[in-house]
């Protein structure tokens, strides 16, 4: 930034120590949040989160987790050739790498400085995970919660997938996409029809096709 050279070792002290900084500061503040409940700094009309883990890899073949939460403000949708497209403005992320009870008391103060106490709606993008879930019911217990499309997936698959191997018939499940009528043997087409229209079509369709296969391979 200021065109001096320094040695990475220098460079790398001198970031880890403002990055030290910020972490205490941050820490003080969510303590002070859950220790005093201040009124939000702003209030959204709609914000959409997403919370997971990821492994990221350490010295000497070692692994560990980093958590990160991910806040945007919800837009107005847009339409295109292939339909309404919704996105979010305004996006802003916290990560630590900390056990996720210690994470959901941290990032309280990303929650309070996005204002999710004083949102008219909010929605969070999740994958099913129970400390996710526990995230979620502490700071908006009427939070809309949406599995997100790939782990939606790895459940819908193998269901399609041995009701065709058994020759249970599929109940109506096709879905225009984009001009391209999907079979209902395909997978992706109940994928298809999760992401576009939603859980009320699909969780029907599955309790029939699940609830029709022999008791012995179900």
């Amino acid at each position: 930034m200021t065109g001096a050279h320094v040695h990475p070792d220098t460079a790398r002290r001198h970031t880890e120590a403002a990055g030290a900084m910020r972490v205490a500061h941050e820490t003080a503040e969510a303590a002070r949040i859950l220790r005093e409940h201040p009124d939000p700094l702003c209030t959204s009309d709609t914000l959409l989160s997403r919370v997971d883990g990821t492994m990221i890899p350490l010295v000497h073949g070692q692994w560990t987790e980093v958590r990160t939460l991910a806040v945007g403000e919800v837009q107005p949708a847009t339409p295109t050739a292939a339909g309404p497209v919704v996105r979010t403005a305004r996006r802003s992320h916290f990560s630590r790498r900390v056990d996720s009870s210690t994470f959901s008391d941290l990032a309280t103060l990303e929650l309070h400085w996005r204002g999710i106490a004083g949102a008219r709606r909010v929605g969070v993008v999740v994958d099913g995970a129970d400390w996710c879930q526990t995230f979620v019911d502490d700071p908006y217990p009427d939070t809309v919660r949406i599995l997100d499309l790939p782990h939606a997936a790895a459940h819908v698959t193998p269901i399609v997938a041995r009701a065709t191997e058994v020759n249970v018939r599929l109940p109506a499940a096709t879905l225009a996409v984009a001009g391209v009528t999907l079979p209902p043997e395909d997978p992706m087409a109940w994928c298809q029809v999760r992401k576009y229209v939603g859980p009320a079509v699909l969780l029907p369709a599955l309790r029939a096709t699940i609830a029709a296969q022999p008791t012995n391979q179900s």
